[in-house]
């Protein structure tokens, strides 16, 4: 457990593998944990992983200029965070958690009362790392709020590949300028997707990359 620290608690780089299970932290400033991989760039064979199960992020925050993630901020080939609690967090971009990952599983994951001063109130992906499908099973986002763009979720790479959701729920979150999730390709949802807040569905021309329609299908 880790309550009131005023610096981040945790800095490491180049790991080849990290896991964090059974953890709590509360009431920290800075990223709780800054965790980069041992690889320049994300290979086809080489892979990195960071998996964390059992653990609560609450009320942590990283709001100095250009902070990334309130409670994460990772850079792996490989992420997968499962049964894990987000709640109260807060940062300049991705108010929970900040990525670059090739691959990114949530499951039995629940963002609640995020918050980002400018994009991904929940969660931010990273540009130039993300090619592969990010795959989301099982996962809450709830009443998360950005000032800019993507209240639950922002996807800033151009170059993503269609994103497969299952189990997901999206309820109140807000992006004050440009939506519930921003993004320039389709997602795919289950017909049992639940859906309570107005998604905007924009063409937004910005100076390096066009954010385009989201698409919802039912398979």
């Amino acid at each position: 457990m880790s309550y009131n620290n005023r610096v981040p608690l945790f800095h490491v780089r180049e790991a080849q593998g990290i896991r964090v299970y059974d953890s709590n932290f509360t009431n920290n400033v800075g990223p709780c944990m800054t965790v980069k991989s041992n690889l320049d760039e994300f290979l086809a064979g080489p892979t990195s992983t960071f998996q964390m199960f059992t653990t609560i992020f609450e009320n942590n925050t990283c709001l100095s200029e250009g902070c990334k993630g309130g409670a994460l901020q990772l850079t792996f080939y490989l992420i997968h965070l499962q049964s894990s609690t987000f709640r109260n967090n807060a940062a300049v971009n991705g108010g929970a958690v900040y990525v670059e990952t090739k691959l990114l599983s949530l499951t039995f994951v629940n963002f609640i009362q995020n918050f980002a001063n400018s994009k991904g109130g929940a969660l931010y992906v990273g540009y130039g790392t993300f090619n592969d499908a990010l795959l989301s099973v099982s996962f809450s986002c709830l009443c998360n709020t950005a000032f800019f763009a993507g209240g639950c979720i922002y996807l800033e790479s151009t170059s993503q590949a269609s994103i497969n959701w299952k189990d997901v729920t999206f309820d109140h979150n807000e992006g004050f300028s440009y939506g519930m999730i921003e993004l320039n390709r389709c997602i795919r949802l289950p017909s049992t997707f639940l859906f309570s807040t107005r998604l905007e569905i924009t063409q937004l021309l910005e100076t390096i990359k066009v954010l385009s329609s989201i698409c919802i299908r039912d398979k």
